[in-house]
């Protein structure tokens, strides 16, 4: 069954979609002219600048796309592909600004038929279902807490960590996740404005303390990236085979960390009040910079200039030793800010992905009980700390997928809204 699964998800994400959302990514690159590059500045002064709601959404769009994958996720890819693979990570985000910058524009512009991607949807119902799906059962619960129990298992429990070390880790979460989910949007909102950018300052000072003591190595840890890129000789499946499995793994992991193409960023800038359509496709835009082409691009330097790149196998252990080596004065202490932070970035995910869930609750059943979703999406918290990841992150890259291509395909129905009223400030 696993291989089965692992087989349909290659197969979407490593053709038919990857080339939608980046032909999607580039056609709206060419449309809005350079976006990425020409409202970038305006896209920064419109995410700090605007009052609350704008600071909340932007806040709140990175607590669910700034998970482990931005740690982990950068080394595992790296592994598959190559240092290349970076390279293809960072443009692919580059091409998607554009996209999410859509995506954010039309649910803002269509929130007062449905919160999100649904708005702007013909059958949102479907697209709501498997987002909840989505929620519930992979990227809000069990993927995040498996990445916070990997973290914390490795760190105190190197042998593997006991059922009590299992339940009392599972019980934390749910009561943190609990007490923040079962207040109102504004709170999570609230929540995220003070986790997501203490977890940045934290992760970045970390990664700037590693580059200190290995600054030597920056420039050719960058050339590295670079000539790999082109040279498709590094990747696992040697040069027949590296190119395409180079360029698909830098693509797929820029797809996943920042969750373009989906949908999901429309939700965190419709629902947290941004009022207009051109600001809430900004703030994502700004989004997806912060979240891949800045932290994903700063963990991969990390990596190589610190001779971690390759050291093993294992995300863990590879990102582990490179926070142990930069840390050299006090090895254990840079094990410990790791472990603390893919914890708490794995907590900021499960509390964007909770907010998420509840839209596509509601989209479902808007005279619904909320607490039947609250009470499953935190039970799923705590068991998840029992169930091995196995066939989950395929089955959350399935899920992702079929909310991928009708998102995709509903805003290019309506990229002429896009292209006329983007270009106003106005709008």
């Amino acid at each position: 069954m696993e291989n089965f699964l692992h087989r349909l998800s290659s197969a979407l994400w490593g053709g038919p979609l990857l080339i939608l959302i980046v032909c999607a990514g580039v056609y709206f690159t060419i449309k809005l002219r350079l976006p990425q590059i020409r409202l970038l500045p305006e896209a920064a002064k419109v995410s700090f600048g605007k009052g609350g709601s704008a600071f909340s959404s932007l806040c709140t769009f990175l607590s669910a796309a700034m998970g482990t994958g931005n740690i982990i996720g950068v080394a595992v890819c790296m592994n598959e592909g190559g240092p290349g693979a970076v390279f293809w990570m960072g443009l692919s985000a580059f091409l998607l600004m554009p996209l999410v910058f859509s995506e954010s524009f039309l649910a803002v512009r269509y929130k007062d038929k449905a919160i999100g991607a649904a708005g702007y949807m013909k059958r949102g119902k479907i697209y709501s279902l498997l987002g909840l799906l989505s929620a519930i059962f992979g990227m809000g619960t069990i993927v995040q807490v498996n990445a916070a129990l990997g973290g914390a298992e490795n760190y105190f429990f190197p042998s593997g960590a006991p059922n009590i070390a299992r339940v009392f880790l599972g019980a934390a979460l749910s009561l943190l996740v609990g007490l923040v989910i079962t207040g109102s949007a504004k709170r999570i909102g609230k929540t995220a404005e003070k986790l997501v950018p203490f977890l940045a300052v934290v992760y970045f000072f970390s990664c700037a303390v590693i580059l200190i003591f290995s600054y030597k190595n920056i420039i050719p840890a960058i050339t590295l990236i670079i000539k790999d890129a082109f040279s498709f000789k590094s990747a696992i499946h040697g040069a027949a085979g590296g190119a395409f499995l180079m360029i698909s793994r830098g693509i797929s992991m820029g797809v996943f960390t920042n969750e373009t193409g989906i949908g999901t960023s429309g939700i965190a800038v419709s629902g947290m009040g941004v009022s207009s359509p051109r600001d809430g496709g900004l703030i994502s835009m700004f989004g997806v910079f912060i979240d891949t082409i800045v932290m994903c691009n700063l963990t991969a330097v990390c990596l190589i200039a610190s001779g971690a790149y390759s050291s093993s196998p294992d995300g863990w252990e590879m990102t582990d030793t490179a926070f142990r080596s930069g840390f050299s004065f006090s090895p254990e202490m840079g094990s410990f800010i790791l472990m603390l932070c893919l914890f708490f970035f794995a907590f900021a995910s499960m509390i964007g992905w909770s907010y998420y869930g509840e839209v596509f609750f509601r989209n479902l059943f808007p005279k619904g009980n909320i607490r039947i979703y609250h009470i499953a999406f935190i039970s799923l918290c705590f068991l998840g700390v029992f169930i091995r990841k196995g066939s989950l992150f395929y089955i959350t890259d399935l899920f992702n997928a079929f909310m991928a291509f009708p998102n995709i395909f509903a805003v290019m129905i309506h990229r002429g809204e896009v292209t006329a009223l983007a270009k106003t400030k106005t709008s």
